[in-house]
């Protein structure tokens, strides 16, 4: 994209009932061809036509997603939060670190300061 308005790509609302249907496009092989296939499925049962396979990237770069974010311990996000992707590994070592915290309390602070150590050395290795 150069910044033209003529490339941007016009945001849209993932929403149900194509909602139901994420997690089986998220572990697929080619997530952006899945969405495509299911959106063209509620599409072709409602008399319209497909859209061209070369609409996959862009409806799913241009998707916009309702989520629900449950706050583990603190926090309390403002609207417009920013959320990150962690890793699957990187999300394990977290919860594991505030399970420690909650299993153990202040009594166990320096096995969980070892443990958040350990993730924030691990998370600072790679960002995506």
């Amino acid at each position: 994209m150069n910044g033209s308005t003529k490339d941007m790509l016009q945001p849209w609302l993932l929403a149900s009932p194509i909602t139901e249907f994420v997690p089986q496009i998220a572990n697929s092989s080619n997530p952006c061809n899945q969405l495509l296939k299911v959106i063209n499925a509620f599409r072709t049962q409602r008399s319209m036509t497909a859209l061209p396979t070369t609409a996959a990237t862009d409806l799913s770069s241009s998707a916009l997603v309702h989520v629900k974010v449950e706050m583990l311990g603190r926090g309390s996000p403002d609207d417009m939060a920013m959320i990150y992707k962690l890793r699957v590994e990187e999300r394990g070592d977290w919860l594991r670190a505030y399970e420690l915290e909650k299993s153990l309390g202040r009594a166990g602070h320096a096995e969980m300061h070892a443990e958040i150590s350990e993730v924030q050395r691990v998370s600072s290795i790679t960002v995506d």
